[in-house]
């Protein structure tokens, strides 16, 4: 067990300045190092066939995208979660999906990563600072995956967080990674439909307002909207 409190939103507010760059260079850190693990030496722990480049082909191929909004799985969600949409967030959905649809895989972006890094997967501690980030937790989605799908859980927290530590992230990488914020975005708006369907009430209310929070960011700092 990895004692500490998970990242809230009001916990990452209450940060010092300097407290909140140690979170985003220590999270930048996380996520270099465990994509910096070598693909062979991660599929030996999945229990995967390596055999170089046709490995990373095929890998692209069955784990490019996130599954859980697969063709088949939006067919699934669609009739639950339509119902609980108004007209602005269906046509929301409805681009999500050809957005996603489109999206294509590379093998170049599949790396070994937590996949599942949110805050409440996260412990912080205090020290003389503040809250630090003491480790991460939980696993169960570890594996090979699009480098993308790893970051954007974040958005939970905060859309600004998410942010800094993809510019801090890509200053550490040795190969000087450019992430595409669209890419990112679109898996977050996939996650927020993908939970909605299974939600109702408050549940649902929060991560409508998670949605209406990502849209407004995304279209005051950036094109894609």
């Amino acid at each position: 067990m990895i004692p500490g409190q998970p990242l809230t939103t009001d916990r990452l507010e209450r940060l010092s300045p300097q407290a909140r760059d140690r979170l985003i260079v220590d999270l930048a850190r996380f996520f270099h190092d465990t994509h910096s693990i070598p693909q062979g030496e991660a599929c030996e722990w999945l229990g995967i066939r390596f055999d170089g480049e046709r490995t990373a082909a095929r890998l692209a191929e069955t784990r490019g995208k996130p599954t859980w909004f697969s063709p088949d799985a939006v067919a699934e969600m669609r009739p639950a979660l339509m119902p609980l949409l108004d007209h602005r967030q269906r046509t929301r959905f409805e681009d999500t999906v050809r957005r996603f649809e489109a999206l294509e895989t590379d093998p170049d972006n599949m790396v070994f990563g937590h996949g599942d890094l949110h805050g409440y997967n996260m412990a912080l501690e205090e020290d003389s600072l503040g809250l630090k980030l003491a480790g991460v937790f939980d696993l169960g989605c570890a594996g090979i995956l699009d480098i993308h799908e790893d970051f954007f859980r974040l958005s939970l927290i905060s859309e600004d967080l998410l942010e800094q530590v993809i510019e801090t992230y890509q200053g550490l990488s040795r190969r000087k990674r450019t992430l595409r914020r669209d890419r990112i975005a679109i898996y977050y708006r996939a996650f927020l439909f993908h939970l909605m369907a299974g939600k109702s009430g408050q549940g649902l209310r929060h991560l409508q307002a998670l949605l209406g929070r990502h849209l407004a960011y995304k279209a005051s700092h950036g094109p894609f909207g």
